[in-house]
């Protein structure tokens, strides 16, 4: 083992199963191996499992146990020698224990305890002429980065949240920013019957005080980015709510428009023209049918759709299943106010299997209070994002507003400082 030149045993482990044997078997137990190569007993001991020759120290697999006695003291003091006189080769066994019992008046037992050598594995060897593989460098493949926002219903925007997503487009600049509709709540001319009692009166607001709000987030988010990257809006069931309003009220007005209306300009009364689109420029994606449900944006041809859903299932990811099985094609999309990513994989008959991604972004109002409508909401407040990579591929991506005042995304966070 080596020693130093004043005497004192050097504490060296054999690392080698094989020198490590040897070692026990010349001492009566692991404590007096522990002693002559100078560490504690306990040190040995987690060596031993670290080697994966525990068993030395384990006498409870009994069946793997042999055993030889001896009642003689002269037969003690040489433990090989001991074993191969009760007809048992050493060379196949390894020590597991070494023990002295006594009993009556001054009887003594010396008891050893063995174990097959074919338990303790051998060390693993390599190949002949085996070489490491060489490390291969991953490719960057991206193509830009798309945020998708959705359910803001002004005026009743969670404003801490709001600053965390100003903060992450002025850092990440997306080239691409889809709004996925319900940016404003539209409370005042709901079909629902209006609550004038209460707590709930927090969340009526006029549709000037609606529209004004939701001006204003546009006009943050396309300063927050500057004017290079492309900002387009689809419309959600709450922006119908004005729609059917009208339709339902006051019919004629619905296609309003200036006087000598320009080519391609926006009725009056249409999202496009209250929050004036065209001044923030922001690309309003009309539904070619007229209701929200029919809209969406074609974010990858033939691969990847924005809507805003009008599937709302129990738990998260149900909706966005529910969604891709719609549509055909990976879909993002809001209106549950829950976060998800899920997969659905389809096996054609002929050809490799088809990947199918759905993603439930979040919501971006005030969770707490459920909007005035519903009690308790099971809402996740966030938003989503992709990186695009070259032949129709992305990967994507959760950014989760966590405890009221922490926005989490990959490896970058905002704390609101008023949460704190």
């Amino acid at each position: 083992m080596g020693f130093r030149d004043d005497g004192r045993a050097n504490k060296r482990i054999p690392s080698d199963p094989q020198e490590l044997q040897t070692l026990v078997e010349n001492h009566p137990s692991i404590s007096a191996a522990a002693r002559a190569i100078g560490v504690a007993p306990t040190t040995l001991n987690h060596r031993l499992k670290r080697l994966r020759a525990s068993d030395y120290a384990d006498p409870l697999k009994t069946e793997n146990l042999r055993s030889v006695e001896s009642t003689d003291p002269k037969e003690w003091s040489d433990i090989r020698k001991l074993i191969k006189s009760r007809g048992v080769n050493p060379d196949d066994f390894t020590v597991s224990r070494v023990r002295v019992n006594e009993w009556g008046d001054g009887n003594k037992q010396l008891r050893v305890d063995l174990v097959p050598r074919t338990i303790i594995p051998a060390p693993a060897t390599l190949p002949s002429g085996w070489t490491p593989p060489q490390p291969v460098k991953g490719e960057k493949t991206t193509k830009g980065l798309v945020a998708f926002l959705s359910d803001q219903h002004c005026p009743n925007i969670d404003e801490g949240l709001h600053a965390g997503v100003l903060a992450w487009l002025v850092e990440h600049k997306p080239e691409r920013v889809y709004l996925l509709g319900d940016l404003l709540d539209f409370d005042a001319v709901s079909r629902h019957k209006p609550n004038p009692g209460g707590s709930v009166r927090q969340w009526s607001a006029t549709v000037q005080e609606t529209i004004d709000s939701a001006f204003r987030v546009l006009a943050d988010y396309r300063t927050a980015t500057g004017a290079k990257t492309k900002f387009y809006l689809l419309a959600g069931n709450h922006e119908d709510r004005l729609r059917d309003f009208i339709l339902g009220n006051a019919p004629q007005l619905h296609d309003l428009r200036p006087a000598d209306p320009r080519p391609d300009e926006a009725p009056l009364m249409s999202s496009r023209q209250l929050l004036r689109l065209d001044e923030l420029n922001i690309t309003m994606l009309d539904s070619p049918d007229g209701p929200y449900s029919h809209g969406y944006a074609e974010v990858i041809p033939d691969n990847l759709a924005a809507i805003h859903g009008s599937v709302t299932k129990k738990g998260s990811g149900a909706s966005a299943l529910q969604n891709i099985e719609r549509w055909g094609t990976s879909v993002f999309c809001g209106h549950t106010h829950k976060q998800a990513i899920v997969f659905s994989v389809q096996h054609p008959l002929n050809g490799p299997p088809v990947r199918r991604v759905g993603v439930e972004v979040g919501c971006l109002c005030k969770t707490v209070g459920g909007l005035g409508y519903t009690v308790r909401p099971d809402w996740s407040s966030g938003f989503a994002s992709v990186t695009l990579h070259n032949g129709g591929r992305f990967h994507a991506d959760l950014a989760t507003w966590v405890e009221g005042k922490t926005l989490l995304w990959r490896d970058w966070s905002y704390t609101h400082k008023e949460a704190v």
